[in-house]
């Protein structure tokens, strides 16, 4: 066995313990995290987060930390976190929260698949094309971008040649506000709409943050 093979084994089995131990300090975590997910019940997720007390603050950061990781929707959560301990504080957490996910992820999968996926850029110029946006730049701008896919984003700059620095920062600045925009409409929304109505205009803001990114990569591609 290589050197570089105990390290990826290694490191799996810490990843997969880290996970069973949240689940052995917080019972049913994950089965309350997927059953969110699922129903989208917001009512449910602030009272799952606020049965914890003292602690609510650090479940929240936590179901952050694990949706970012996993790819299952975290919107929700950044909702009642603005809900729950206000917008300044949800803002922080949810940030945080964020951070931490999207690091942790870029770290795994730059660890478990980086080798493999050079080796495809290196033999694939349409990969190797996509490999030459990953820089400091192009990773500020689409975490800028609210309610972007945090999951794709960071697997895409782990596979890369973006540097961890260039990444953690790019992610620590971008994500501030994109979170904090994104906990404000969530909690506004949910405050001035009833139903899907929130969800819609959600959308219609995707929709349009979406419109002026390609705008702007057309633009600077244009240049």
């Amino acid at each position: 066995m290589s050197h570089k093979t105990l390290i990826k084994l290694l490191a799996l089995g810490l990843i997969i313990a880290v996970f069973a131990a949240i689940e052995l300090f917080v019972p049913g975590f994950y089965a309350h995290l997927f059953a969110m997910a699922k129903d989208h019940n917001m009512h449910g997720i602030m009272a799952y987060i606020a049965s914890f007390g003292y602690k609510a603050m650090f479940i929240a950061v936590l179901l952050i930390i694990v949706t970012n990781m996993t790819g299952l929707p975290s919107i929700e959560i950044l909702t009642a976190s603005g809900i729950i301990f206000g917008v300044v504080p949800g803002i922080l957490l949810s940030w945080i929260g964020e951070f931490l996910g999207n690091i942790i992820s870029f770290s795994v999968i730059r660890l478990l698949f980086r080798d493999t996926a050079h080796e495809w850029i290196a033999k694939n110029k349409t990969l190797g094309k996509i490999d030459s946006y990953s820089n400091f730049k192009e990773m500020l701008i689409a975490r800028l971008i609210p309610f972007s896919p945090n999951v794709l984003i960071t697997t895409l700059g782990a596979l890369s040649h973006i540097s961890f620095r260039d990444h953690a920062v790019a992610t620590c600045i971008g994500k501030l506000p994109s979170v904090a925009f994104e906990v404000w409409l969530g909690r506004d929304l949910l405050r001035l709409a009833s139903g899907g109505h929130w969800k819609m205009l959600a959308v219609l803001a995707i929709v349009i943050l979406a419109a002026a990114f390609c705008i702007y990569k057309r633009k600077s591609t244009a240049k």
